[in-house]
């Protein structure tokens, strides 16, 4: 059971990598759908450890992951729901000005109905004057001329009862196609109020199961973090889970060393490659920090990740439980959850995945074979092979395992780890 649980947990962190890879690049409502599966895949890992009733560490990372997906769910709704009450407002403006143009469209429809009821009742007249008369009337008041002079003014006038005649012909047929395009206008404009008025609706009803399912998971976020907390409670008690959390780290930062050494491999090579991310200009935050011509420039003035006490250091500690010396990689820093976590100098971010000791972690890159590894993280803002500018934020501070509220950070310098506070301002 347990070999299997941890088979699932192996195949989630993979989805949660692949993930944050494409991250502010696919549809908004697959990434609802796959952060849901993830979560429904976490809850089956959870099960299966719950019931075995063994291995507190796996339990905990498990149960911290599905941590880290909730919130990630939650940020997504909000992002959703921001998007249809924007939708709404453009529902809005669209229902407005397609009222101002029935309206409008209304009007030259009665003023062309009443043109060609004035041109239909003018050439009616004119129709049945005819019937009655008959063409002879106007020979007849051609031959009634006592003059020549009295003729030419004759013919002229019957001319101009002619013309008038093709001419008023002419308006109603021009009035009537005026009518018939006003008519087609007030169609589509009833029927364009209408398409915009159930699309509102719509996006009412989605907002409304976007809040509710907000309201639901922020619960459920609460529950889990009652149950890591209680199960944090249960593995100080025991020696041999905190030894396996000290394993979990210590194999984490193997993983990290792993990493830069293929990085130093393809730096070799040529350098990494970077990706083109295409993100909404409010996606993007970037605080104002200090910019250094290279990272080497920074020593002992680059930028902190975030401000907080510094609660564990870098080198050898003793474990107060178990008694044993552990290496620390970095420092951890004290912050509380959701605390905006920058980018201490540009770079590109090459890593992003959880690890069990870590959490979700970042590598970035920063260029001559200088590193920085952020771990611990809820909310991750960039994506693999991004570009990131310094200061700019790349996520929040998560729950973490073991390391409640705090930010781990490493500097590294090719494969050498270096003690972060002698590059720190």
């Amino acid at each position: 059971m347990q070999q299997f649980a941890r088979f699932t947990l192996l195949l989630v962190s993979v989805f949660l990598l692949l993930s944050a890879v494409v991250q502010g690049q696919d549809n908004p409502r697959d990434r609802l759908d796959r952060l849901r599966a993830e979560l429904d895949s976490l809850s089956s890992v959870l099960d299966s450890y719950a019931a075995s009733e063994r291995d507190l560490t796996g339990r905990i990372n498990a149960l911290d992951q599905q941590i880290v997906t909730r919130r990630r769910l939650i940020r997504e709704l909000g992002s959703q729901r921001q998007r249809e009450q924007a939708a709404v407002r453009t529902f809005d403006r669209r229902i407005s000005n397609g009222q101002s143009n029935l309206a409008g469209v209304r009007v030259r429809l009665n003023r062309t109905s009443e043109e060609v009821r004035h041109l239909e009742d003018l050439i009616r007249e004119r129709a049945i004057f005819l019937y009655k008369h008959g063409s002879r009337q106007s020979l007849r008041f051609l031959l009634a001329a006592e003059n020549p002079g009295d003729f030419v003014r004759r013919r002229l006038y019957v001319e101009r009862i002619t013309d008038r005649d093709r001419k008023n012909l002419e308006a109603l047929r021009d009035a009537q196609q005026r009518h018939s395009r006003n008519e087609r206008d007030l169609e589509e404009t009833i029927a364009d109020l209408r398409q915009a008025r159930e699309q509102k609706a719509q996006s009412v009803k989605r907002i409304e199961g976007l809040v509710a399912e907000t309201r639901q998971e922020r619960s459920r976020l609460e529950q889990d973090r009652g149950h890591l907390d209680n199960l944090m409670a249960d593995v100080k008690r025991d020696k041999q889970s905190v030894q396996s959390l000290i394993e979990d780290r210590k194999n984490a930062l193997k993983q990290v060393e792993d990493w830069i050494a293929s990085l130093e491999r393809e730096r070799a090579r040529g350098g990494i490659q970077e990706i083109n991310v295409s993100r909404r200009a409010g996606d993007i935050v970037i605080r104002p920090v200090e910019s250094f011509a290279s990272f080497s420039s920074a020593r002992g003035k680059l930028p902190w990740p975030l401000k907080g006490p510094i609660v564990s250091r870098f080198g050898l500690e003793r474990n107060k439980i178990t008694g044993t010396l552990t290496e620390n990689p970095g420092i951890d820093i004290r912050a509380r959850e959701g605390t905006e976590v920058l980018s201490v100098q540009g770079g590109v971010c090459t890593r992003i995945t959880y690890l069990r000791g870590f959490g979700t972690t970042v590598l970035i890159d920063h260029g001559d074979g200088y590193y920085t590894v952020y771990a611990h993280l809820g909310d991750v803002w960039i994506s693999e092979g991004e570009r990131v500018e310094a200061g700019r934020v790349i996520g929040t501070v998560g729950s973490g395992v073991g390391d409640s509220e705090t930010l781990h950070f490493q500097v590294w310098h090719k494969r050498q780890k270096e003690d972060p506070l002698k590059w720190l301002g």
